[in-house]
């Protein structure tokens, strides 16, 4: 029951996230799309230079939103480790 229970809670998860980052890149592609000045590199960070294009845009943003949500998911699955009462 319990397995089954986690089972499908994170086959919501991964759809779910599956869905933002899909959403991230099509806002990406639709800003890269939108640029009105004539850009040929975007410099990350003040640092590293990255060229730019309505496809990269959508790579950089769902690559961004799918770390920043693989980090949140990997510590709240870490924390839940030591909760005694997570699944009661």
């Amino acid at each position: 029951m319990i397995i089954e229970r986690l089972t499908r809670e994170r086959l919501y998860l991964v759809g779910m996230i599956g869905t933002i980052v899909g959403l991230a890149a099509s806002i990406g592609y639709t800003i890269g799309l939108n640029t009105s000045s004539p850009l040929k590199q975007v410099v990350l960070f003040g640092v590293v230079p990255l060229p730019f294009s309505p496809l990269l845009m959508a790579g950089y943003g769902s690559c961004i939103v799918l770390l920043s949500l693989s980090l949140m998911y990997s510590t709240v699955s870490l924390l839940s480790r030591y909760d005694s009462d997570a699944l009661d």
